[in-house]
């Protein structure tokens, strides 16, 4: 789940194509293998409806149809006639054995059981005789609107009424779905990515590889079987076919593709001879979120909690839309009870309801009052009262809630549709002390924008039926949002522009990095000292709500990466929420209904939040595959500081002739020539310039492009070493031309960046956010610090303050990303890849294949294209992926989107992750207060700088005696989960060695022997303690810990403060779940737990074995809710006994680990 940008296709994709290109480079050599697959490969095309038919009174299908001549579709009612009428390459039947059987011969007779048989005369000879059977003739899948949507074009062949008649009862109805199949006839069986391939094969002393024949016309895949298939006892749904289809396309390594849609329109024309020609188009499940309404009101549990009568009328005086239209729809009615709830726990009260002002906000106005007379009482009333609403309406303290939603529909991690409970870590939180308008209220309550998204997947969406279903579903990780990869643009020093709309933790920037100002001075460029915003607690701010949600907030940045952020992260204010829900504009057909569109509902969301966090993102939704999965994507370059992929993990597409390639990694493979032919039909470039990034090209068409944002910095870097003759520099607003100046030679680059700077250290940028702003009183009668104090520490958001904020903070962004993002040899830090993509669609068309999906990379060789396009100067990454299906060829067409490289400094670089991770909350407490971070005191043996996170330790549960958890194994990129295992430790006791486990912190770990354990794991300097060597200690120097390891154990009584690994918990049955859960293991206190116990560590040990040191972060908050540890430990499958169920009925999966 996420949206990761720039990974490599899946593995046995690029073998696929890998032995496509080696099979064709073998030219005249070609064994009979390559020769058979090369010459006898055709493409086929099927469509199955999963229409119903059903006797119902009155006037129904079963009636229109009997009207046909010497037709009975009482015959065929349920599936009948679907399974009678398969469309391809004709009509095909599926038998009762499941076998298909292609109709052959004539239709003779007038037998309404036979009318759909025979080759010739299907559907009946009364009306035109012996004609030819109705067949599917061609299709297509196109990728629309910028890649956001997909369109499925079918065309369908009839040669009478009766079969047009039974075309539109299967596959001419709107708003029913069908299956769509196409694949080739014959292909090669290639490594699916595993160790092994999916099934046997007869080696031969050229290659592994198996020709198939893929019997298309006889043999059902898994997704047609299912959706024919009776089964009166289980429902189905749309995830489970979808899950079938991508199962199916890995067993015919990508020679298998599949859409299951919905019918959304057709058409038919009437030839001369008499037949018809049927056009069918079909959209993703998903892309019924174009016309879904919002405001709906739903029978959920959620939607009918009873709103308290005398919070009611305490707030009926105020007419803002969280208030005022609580009980319109589902949605509001969540929104204000999240409210409710909120400011219940804050100890909120306005003045008058038994609220006094306190000491403070007395000394606070006195000191104003003193302040004012000195310098003039100039707008006392107004003044005077914002600072009463501020010191005497507000009272309480901020906090953070989880948020939990019973029977939450979602897929869980093996794709599976389940329907259970989650609880949405940190999901809210709820600032008081802030001043705003008379028309908002205090506390300002926010939710994540995941648990906006988990309550439409749970109140809006439509169900299916009793399985409850929904019809789409948002493409998140629900179950654990801190796992999520729907990844957005971050960048240090980036704040919320507008903190009544979307919160997120501020950061500092990296511009006054020691390692970063040394590398710009060695290129010519001496960095002014910026300064950093205040955004912590100090004497007379004592909690800042930066200071808050940065401690106690859920995680926004992404792991160790300064310039990833999770958008299901993202803080949304409830009040503002409701407010789009009130303004959304109608459309004409919907303002006698008063509906609103849900669609526009969450861009309008998602184009506040590109505009709010700064300008710097451009985040959009899309329905990429039809399977009724709604992501999010980052229309921006995603910048990953730690190399996530190997070169030889891209797939390298051959464009032209032939060409010897590297030796080929396809396991067990015998080929000596490894000349590769090229499987690319054509390829084309088409420059797609809009009219606004023409301008930018304007200015980043030469070398010294940079102005006020990242753009044009970045397209002059791929423009480097071109001069305009005519115009030679090209810049904007205050800077002027070489030509104006009569300067020659023109400004170079790094003259241009040391203005970019100035201007952000001394004109109305940075200085404006900082400067001295008098307009309203500070606390002690201080006035310094500007808006930016005002807003952040003061939580002053209103008036002419918040809207100088936003409009200066929007310009600040630009200028830092345009600085990050120029190389270090202009002048730049040059420490964050190109904020676009280039506007130049490179297309390809390809033999068929699948399993190829959006935002994956790819590489091609250097035959065609221009040195602009090497892979050391851009990246090439899939935005679209088009099939075309006809009775002569399945075409695959790739767009791509390319985006420059620049060049990092590698010191820069880590300098970027330090900072990043000093700053960051990734490992956030449950506390609602602050805390205050120990000085570390100096090592004179500092942690490694190579070495990584590789580890992370999540507790979930504890019961006074154990502390259970879940370890995941990370790779390179200290983000990617390789794969997690369940733990054991003992309760944390105040950490007293050998009795209790040890703190969260961030653990220094290598290989250890020796105790009996076998190659195993040992915790050997901690973060908290300087990571002094093979001591572990508090930040205080108490607490000293020894002999921290992980090892195979499964009970908490063996451990002494270690950690035991093993394959799954022991189950909670029926019987015993009321007992005290003991550890890991097949059984409750079963020895038997040793060997799974001692499997999971050689697991480890097959990662992280050979490494020397690397990082253990130990993060989480355990409890005794022991419903939440079930639902945990099941969505992670961690649970021995497939058969056993818990209270409910829900069947428990069996151990997938």
């Amino acid at each position: 789940m996420g949206n990761i940008q720039g990974g490599p296709f899946e593995k046995w994709v690029t073998n696929q194509i890998k032995e496509r290109q080696l099979s064709l480079g073998k030219g005249s050599g070609s064994n009979p293998k390559d020769l058979l697959y090369q010459q006898s490969k055709t493409p086929w095309l099927r469509l199955a409806s999963s229409v119903n038919l059903s006797n119902t009174k009155g006037i129904g299908m079963v009636d229109r149809l009997n009207s046909l001549p010497d037709f009975d579709a009482s015959l065929l009612v349920g599936n009948g006639l679907a399974k009678r009428f398969i469309l391809q390459g004709g009509a095909l039947s599926l038998n009762a054995d499941d076998s298909i059987t292609q109709n052959s011969g004539l239709n003779i007779g007038i037998d309404p059981s036979n009318q759909l048989k025979g080759a010739y005369g299907w559907g009946g000879t009364t009306e035109r005789g012996f004609i030819p059977m109705p067949g599917i003739t061609g299709a297509s899948v196109k990728y629309e609107n910028n890649g956001a949507l997909t369109k499925t074009e079918i065309q369908i062949k009839c040669y009478s009424k009766t079969q047009l008649a039974l075309v539109d009862a299967l596959y001419m109805r709107p708003g029913y779905t069908v299956l769509l199949e196409f694949g080739w006839s014959a292909y090669l069986k290639t490594n699916n990515g595993d160790d092994l391939l999916t099934t046997p094969i007869e080696k031969t002393e050229e290659s592994p590889v198996k020709l198939v024949n893929a019997e298309p016309f006889l043999g059902q895949t898994g997704p047609l079987r299912y959706l024919l298939k009776e089964d009166d006892n289980k429902q189905k749904n749309q995830y489970e076919i979808i899950r079938k289809i991508k199962k199916e396309r890995k067993a015919q390594s990508g020679n298998y593709e599949a859409v299951f849609g919905k019918i959304v329109n057709f058409k038919w024309n009437l030839n001369d001879d008499g037949s018809y020609d049927c056009t069918v188009y079909l959209r993703g499940l998903g892309e019924v979120i174009e016309s879904l309404r919002l405001n709906t009101n739903t029978s959920t549990e959620e939607g009918k909690i009873i709103i308290d009568k005398e919070e009611e009328e305490e707030d009926k005086s105020n007419d803002i839309p969280l208030v005022a239209n609580a009980k319109k729809t589902t949605l509001n009615t969540c929104l204000f009870t999240i409210y409710q709830n909120a400011k219940k726990e804050t100890g909120y009260k306005q003045f008058g309801e038994d609220a006094l002002p306190t000491d403070e906000s007395v000394n606070r106005i006195d000191r104003w009052l003193n302040k004012q007379t000195n310098d003039g009482l100039t707008g006392v009333s107004q003044l005077l009262a914002n600072t009463f609403q501020l010191s005497l309406d507000t009272k309480g303290e901020d906090i953070v809630q989880d948020y939990s939603i019973n029977n939450f529909p979602r897929l869980n991690s093996s794709g599976n549709f389940v329907n259970n409970g989650i609880s949405i870590k940190r999901g809210i939180i709820a600032l008081t002390q802030t001043t705003t308008k008379t028309d908002n209220y205090s506390p300002q309550v926010y939710i994540t924008f995941g648990v906006l998204l988990a309550l439409i997947q749970k109140n809006i969406i439509p169900k299916n039926g009793q399985q409850g279903a929904p019809i789409f579903m948002f493409d998140m990780h629900f179950s654990n949002l801190n796992k999520d990869t729907t990844l957005i643009r971050k960048m240090p020093g980036q704040f919320s522009c507008n903190p009544l709309k979307f919160l997120i933790p501020a950061s500092p920037h990296l511009l006054d990095d020691i390692d970063i100002k040394n590398n710009m001075k060695e290129n010519g460029v001496v960095p002014e000292d910026i300064g950093q915003f205040p955004n912590y607690a100090d004497e007379v701010n004592p909690a800042p709500f930066n200071d808050f949600i940065t401690k106690n907030g859920a995680s926004w940045q992404y792991g160790s990466e300064p310039f990833l952020g999770r958008l299901a992260n993202i803080y949304v204010n409830i009040n503002y929420i409701s407010t789009v829900i009130e303004e959304l504009p109608m459309k004409s057909n919907d303002i006698q209904r008063n509906e609103k569109n849900s669609l526009e509902f969450l861009n309008t969301i998602l184009t506040d939040i590109n505009i709010n966090l700064g300008g710097i993102n451009s985040i959009k939704m899309v329905i990429p595959d039809g399977g009724g999965m709604v992501k999010f994507v980052e229309n921006i370059p995603q910048q990953f500081q730690n190399q996530q992929y190997r070169s030889e993990d891209y797939c390298k597409f051959n464009t032209f002739g032939f060409s010897r390639g590297t030796p080929n990694n396809i396991a067990g493979s015998l080929l000596n020539d490894q000349r590769q032919g090229s499987i690319v039909r054509n390829i084309s470039i088409d420059a797609s310039i809009s009219s606004n990034f023409s301008t930018m090209i304007s200015i980043g068409a030469q070398a010294n492009g940079n102005q006020s944002s990242g753009n044009a910095t970045s397209f002059s870097n791929y423009n480097s070493g071109l001069i305009d003759r005519m115009i030679p520099t090209k810049v904007v607003n205050n800077v002027k031309t070489a030509a104006e100046e009569k300067v020659e030679p023109a400004k170079t680059q790094r003259d241009h960046m040391k203005e970019i700077i100035e201007d952000l250290t001394t004109s109305n940028y940075f200085a404006e956010l900082t400067k001295n702003t008098p307009n309203l009183p500070g606390p002690g009668g201080d006035l310094s610090g500007g808006v930016y104090r005002d807003v952040y520490l003061q939580r002053q958001w209103y008036g002419d303050d918040l809207e100088a904020f936003a409009e200066i903070g929007a310009t600040y962004h630009q200028y830092l990303s345009g600085i990050y993002s120029q190389p270090a040899s202009k002048g730049g830090a040059g420490i964050l890849k190109a904020p676009f993509f280039l506007p130049f669609n490179l297309s390809l068309e390809l033999d068929g294949i699948s399993g190829i999906v959006m935002m994956e990379r790819f590489e091609i060789d250097q035959k065609i294209l221009p040195p602009s396009y090497d892979p050391g100067s851009v990246e090439i990454i899939i935005k679209t992926v088009d099939h075309e299906i006809s009775q002569n060829a399945w075409i695959t067409k790739l767009g791509t989107q390319s985006v420059p490289i620049i060049k990092t400094d590698k010191k820069a670089v880590t300098a970027a992750t330090k900072t990043s991770l000093t700053s960051s909350n990734n490992n956030p407490t449950t506390t609602n207060t602050p805390t205050v971070a120990e000085k570390p005191i100096e090592n004179p043996n500092p942690v490694p700088e190579l070495a990584l996170l590789r580890m992370r330790l999540t507790r979930y549960y504890d019961d006074g005696n154990q502390t259970l958890g879940i370890l995941d194994i990370l790779a390179e990129d200290e983000s990617t989960v390789r794969f997690s295992l369940p733990t054991v430790e003992q309760s944390f006791q105040n950490n007293q060695n050998r009795l209790s486990c040890v703190p969260q912190d961030r653990y220094l770990i290598g290989k250890s022997n020796g105790g009996g354990y076998g190659p195993h794991f040992q915790l050997y300097a901690n973060e908290k303690n300087s990571y002094f060597p093979q001591e572990l200690k508090d930040g205080d120097g108490s607490n000293v810990r020894t002999d921290i390891f992980i090892i195979p154990r499964w009970n908490y009584s063996q451990l002494q403060g270690s950690i035991g690994v093993g394959l799954t918990y022991n189950i909670l049955t029926n019987q015993n779940k009321n007992s005290s859960q003991t550890g890991l293991g097949p059984s409750v206190n079963s020895a038997q737990a040793a060997t799974p116990s001692a499997d999971a560590l050689k697991q480890i040990n097959s990662q992280l074995g050979n490494l020397k040191e690397y990082f253990l972060d130990i993060v989480g908050s355990p409890n005794n809710d022991k419903d939440s540890f079930i639902s945990i430990a099941q969505e992670n499958y961690f649970w021995e006994n497939p058969d056993d169920t818990l209270s409910g009925g829900e069947e428990l999966p069996g151990n997938l680990v």
